[in-house]
């Protein structure tokens, strides 16, 4: 699914994403293995698989995770298969709202 995430947002014209990078902060100090990241618009996108939802550890790291990377001023966009296959211009909406407070226009 994080493949069909990346590949619908490059459609929409966004730039491209690294892939499954690990991203750490000012210090170097590891923060979170992510699944799309915009380094230069401090941007990182999550897709959240339902097993995310399910397993009660998954979801505390998830959220961990997320916290993490908010506190060190990056904005985390989290996905599911739902926003991506039913609510495509919302979810398109969220990530330009995303992309832009971090620098990129369109």
């Amino acid at each position: 699914m994080e493949t069909e995430l990346r590949l619908q947002l490059l459609a929409w014209g966004f730039p491209e994403p690294r892939v499954n990078i690990w991203v750490h902060d000012d210090r170097g100090r590891f923060l979170a293995r992510c699944d799309l990241v915009w380094e230069e618009f401090g941007v990182v996108a999550e897709y959240e698989g339902d097993h995310h939802r399910t397993d009660p550890v998954q979801w505390d790291e998830d959220i961990s995770r997320a916290d993490r990377l908010s506190d060190e001023h990056w904005s985390v966009v989290r996905v599911t298969v739902r926003q991506l296959r039913t609510q495509p211009a919302a979810l398109r909406a969220r990530f330009v709202r995303a992309l832009t407070r971090g620098g990129w226009r369109p």
